[in-house]
């Protein structure tokens, strides 16, 4: 038996059979005072999440950074941080990316961990339990706007207008109280480069070139 979907959430069904129903033995159902039987259907589970941990972004397109949302709150808080502010001063400061670039990966990774609990030794998952831009002075508080109120699926994009390495983060309870199994905060975070240019490097055996290309025309810089 195939129910066309979709079916509306966080609603309850009923599955009904006709009277004296008979397997091709003439049997009746051993269950049959189960039914009408009640079907619940849930809510689609919560969903923040960005295409990649860290990704390139066309300043000539806007920067947006795109991340997908689904069953969350109607305003997602989250912080951003702009490290260097423009591709010029990046450079300056490469450590400081790559200490980042760090950070995220270790953020994005699994994090169980055993724990005594009455008395007894339970695994809870810290995963993206604890923020990574709360300490950071220049981490600037923002608000991520859902046309859909948070409960479709939906792709909305976070603008990132002026070139430069940024790290952003968003917080959901929502999400935390799916992933998490407990009343927490969920963040996830993700890395973009704002720029218009593209480095290339051809590696030759006796010589090797490196050029740089703009995204919007291909044009060598």
């Amino acid at each position: 038996v195939r129910f066309k979907g979709p079916v509306p959430e966080s609603t309850t069904g009923q599955i009904l059979l006709p009277e004296r129903l008979l397997d091709d033995s003439g049997r009746p159902l051993v269950n049959a005072q189960r039914f009408p039987l009640e079907v619940r259907f849930d809510a689609a589970p919560p969903l923040v999440k960005f295409a990649a941990p860290f990704g390139i972004l066309e300043a000539k397109e806007g920067g947006v950074l795109p991340v997908t949302v689904r069953n969350v709150e109607p305003a997602l808080q989250g912080k951003t941080l702009a490290v260097g502010g423009k591709v010029a001063r990046v450079g300056d400061d490469d450590g400081a990316v790559a200490r980042w670039l760090r950070t995220l990966d270790k953020a994005g990774k699994n994090d169980f961990r055993e724990e005594k609990r009455g008395g007894e030794t339970v695994t809870v998952n810290h995963t993206g339990a604890t923020p990574i831009l709360d300490k950071t002075a220049d981490a600037q508080p923002m608000n991520v706007a859902l046309p859909g109120k948070g409960r479709p699926f939906e792709v909305v994009g976070i603008p990132l207008a002026r070139p430069g390495f940024y790290v952003v983060e968003l917080a959901s309870p929502a999400l935390g109280q799916a992933l998490l199994g407990r009343k927490a905060t969920r963040y996830v975070a993700a890395g973009a480069l704002v720029t218009n240019l593209a480095v290339h490097f051809e590696w030759g055996r006796e010589l090797s070139l490196a050029w740089v290309t703009a995204l919007d025309s291909g044009d060598a810089v």
